[in-house]
């Protein structure tokens, strides 16, 4: 009896995922304070794509990528895509937003200022991006910068198609 047991806390424990999460998986309620505005919960964006980006001041690939972020977020205004872009620092509100607009990010900041975000979605390399689609699954996830970058016109041709539902190419 007791070999039943231990073998079935075994299969149920094996269908028990620990770890960050997957492309596919459902993603928990993640939740961002506002820098210099409201803050916002993943839940709320359901519907959208979400382009949720992680990022920190003393890193030197995220200041590299901040203009192309907002160059993306300007080709997808108006459409079924919400850019996410949280730093993970704790500085003053103020410095965040005087940091973004020095180089080049015009958009809405949130911020993850514990990690608790960046933890529960194994976050290990900054910048790191991952796509919600509008189910609220994870659709991928790109640590580091992507290639192409941002700016590059195919990425926001694939995030539109996400958020129709239309999965033709991709990158």
């Amino acid at each position: 009896m007791k070999g039943r047991a231990a073998l079935l806390g075994a299969v149920l424990l094996l269908q028990c995922r620990i770890g960050p999460p997957r492309p596919g998986d459902q993603l928990v309620d993640l939740e961002f304070e506002g820098v210099a505005g409201p803050g916002v919960k993943l839940k709320d964006l359901r519907g959208q794509v979400v382009l949720l980006n992680l990022w920190a001041s003393w890193c030197p690939p995220c200041i590299e990528e901040l203009p192309r972020l907002e160059a993306l977020r300007l080709q997808l205004a108006g459409r079924q895509v919400f850019l996410l872009s949280a730093t993970v620092e704790s500085i003053p509100a103020e410095e965040v937003v005087s940091f973004a607009r020095r180089h080049g990010y015009q958009g809405p900041l949130y911020r993850d200022r514990r990690w608790r975000v960046a933890h529960r979605l194994g976050t290990f390399k900054l910048p790191e991006t991952y796509i919600v689609n509008p189910d609220g699954r994870l659709e991928r996830k790109i640590a580091g910068l992507p290639e192409p970058q941002w700016d590059d016109p195919r990425w926001a041709d694939y995030l539109l198609e996400l958020a129709l539902g239309v999965k033709e190419g991709g990158l």
